[in-house]
């Protein structure tokens, strides 16, 4: 089993992310809408996004986000992937989601994360699911893409990982 490191993304190193982009169409674009969190240029310096490269076995496997659109909000959105097919199916999503929700959640001064997760993706949902989310909501996006909206509480803090 793989440990993990959740690497800082910044100005300095953001150019890495292009590996992802050149995978994103053939690899991810069935799983999910974005790599990208939400204004990430501009945010990228403030409290209302924190964003890694998720690193295993000394390579950039993918990213995971919290972002804000308000200091204010009690809340973040969350986006992860794993863009190797290798590396999936491992644990390692679960260990970043983890680390991540332990660290950020505090510095965020947030008590709840959203994700939404598209519902023919059962892998990314049993994952979610093992770390303490709970769905809220099913819908359907404008182009017809059925989702699921999930959330993970403060109060379910005490029980993940």
């Amino acid at each position: 089993m793989f440990d993990i490191l959740l690497i800082p993304i910044t100005k300095d190193n953001i150019k890495i992310y292009t590996q992802f982009e050149k995978c994103y169409d053939e690899k991810l674009s069935q799983y999910q809408s974005r790599i990208y969190p939400n204004n990430y240029i501009v945010n990228m310096e403030t409290n209302l996004l924190n964003w890694y490269y998720i690193v295993a076995d000394e390579k950039y496997i993918g990213s995971i986000w919290l972002e804000k659109t308000l200091e204010i909000e009690n809340f973040a959105i969350m986006g992860i992937f794993i863009i190797d097919n290798e590396m999936r199916g491992l644990g390692l999503g679960e260990k970043a989601i983890c680390n991540v929700v332990k660290k950020d959640m505090i510095y965020m001064h947030i008590n709840q994360i959203i994700l939404n997760v598209r519902s023919n993706n059962e892998r990314a949902i049993k994952c979610y699911l093992k770390c303490g989310f709970k769905e809220i909501e099913k819908f359907k996006k404008q182009n017809d893409i059925e989702c699921i909206k999930m959330s993970y509480t403060n109060e379910q803090n005490k029980r993940l990982c």
